[in-house]
């Protein structure tokens, strides 16, 4: 009988939670919103342009670095841990370049061009 007072009487934390008003600060998070979407258009055009005017063998191992600062951060920031499926995905998409190159090897076939754009 006590705990359903407790439920009714307005001192429960997690009614308190569930029923308060919520209030955000819209303006702040559009705002950081833009700037993650800029950071992620520059870096997109970077790595475009990366592989447009270097060769691709030399460009390629440093976006294969995206999966180790994803692994840093996420471990930084959110105190992620990595899976053994987040293991499994990183080897698929690591063997998949490895295949790639050659590939390209084998069948003296360049999937890019010979000489950079520059």
């Amino acid at each position: 009988l006590g705990s359903s007072f407790e439920v009714y009487s307005g001192d429960n934390v997690i009614l308190d939670f569930v029923f308060r008003s919520w209030e955000l600060n819209l303006s702040v998070q559009y705002f950081l919103i833009f700037v993650v979407g800029v950071c992620v258009v520059a870096g997109f055009l970077l790595i475009f342009n990366a592989y447009r005017i270097g060769k691709p063998f030399i460009v390629a191992p440093f976006e294969y670095t995206i999966l180790l600062w994803s692994i840093f951060y996420g471990w930084l920031i959110w105190d992620e841990k990595v899976t053994l499926q987040s293991w499994i995905g990183m080897g698929m998409i690591v063997a998949a370049g490895i295949y790639l190159f050659y590939r390209e090897r084998v069948n003296e076939q360049q999937i890019t061009m010979d000489q950079p754009l520059r």
